[in-house]
């Protein structure tokens, strides 16, 4: 049967040959264009489908190339903004925040700064504030722990004061990860002069560089609360925020190595 078939197919065109050959060529023009004028619009509606999806492709790609440079302007804004600050010049590498665990909001943040390039502990500063330093580094980011985790202690004095202590954030509990509540203890004074103890709200808290870890001398909080000398002790406990008011908004940072700590002297 499929034989009968193919044979058939091609009895057909060879009789359509012959007859091309054969009659006059007015006739095979008139036929021509008859066949043409039939096929045209199922030609151009086919056409004209494949000319829309192919538009609609083209369209949908330069959409997709818009919002990319879109994005990229923002965060050229962004990066400008930062870099356009007044007398402050960048010390350290730019470096973009680039994730937050909702779980763990004000412990950590992810930066984009590249395993070579990093090293333990580097403080993170933001303008003039330190925010906190890096403890993890992996091959193509790092993570940042905040001054607001509980764990991360630094040394601190205040301003233009002869207290010391040590700061660290408050551990809020699992509902509420967006404080920025610091606490302050171990502030020592002189009990001798206990009346002349003039910490008091709003006054900045700056790094001492007793612990070790980060140069003396870095605005880290800002006093919002002292809390009263206990019967018998010693030392003082306050409450604090950072210094950078809207810390987990925060875009841009600077990490200062080794080399930019040297450069910087």
């Amino acid at each position: 049967m499929k034989q009968k078939k193919i044979i058939r197919v091609y009895i057909f065109l060879g009789l359509a040959l012959l007859l091309i050959f054969v009659l006059p060529a007015t006739l095979t023009a008139k036929l021509r264009t008859k066949a043409i004028a039939k096929i045209s619009p199922y030609w151009h509606g086919a056409y004209q489908t494949c000319h829309n999806q192919n538009r609609d492709i083209v369209i949908e790609h330069l959409e997709h190339e818009i919002f990319l440079l879109r994005n990229e302007l923002n965060e050229r804004d962004k990066q400008l903004n930062y870099l356009g600050r007044e007398n402050m010049p960048v010390r350290g590498r730019l470096v973009k925040v680039i994730y937050r665990e909702p779980s763990l909001w004000n412990h950590f943040v992810w930066v984009d700064l590249a395993q070579e390039e990093a090293f333990l502990n580097a403080p993170v500063m933001y303008q003039e504030s330190l925010i906190g330093c890096i403890d993890l580094i992996e091959k193509k980011s790092c993570r940042v722990r905040l001054i607001t985790d509980p764990l991360l202690i630094p040394s601190v004095s205040v301003e233009g004061k002869s207290f010391r202590g040590e700061l660290c954030g408050s551990g809020g509990a699992i509902w509420n990860q967006h404080s920025q509540l610091l606490k302050g203890k171990g502030f020592h004074c002189d009990k001798e002069v206990l009346d002349q103890i003039d910490v008091k709200e709003g006054d900045t808290l700056i790094t001492s560089g007793l612990d070790g870890v980060f140069s003396a001398g870095l605005k880290i909080a800002t006093v919002s609360k002292i809390y009263p000398l206990r019967e018998g002790a010693c030392s003082f406990e306050l409450e604090a925020y950072p210094y950078v008011e809207n810390l987990f908004e925060l875009d841009y940072l600077e990490v200062i190595t080794p080399a930019d700590s040297v450069s910087a002297d």
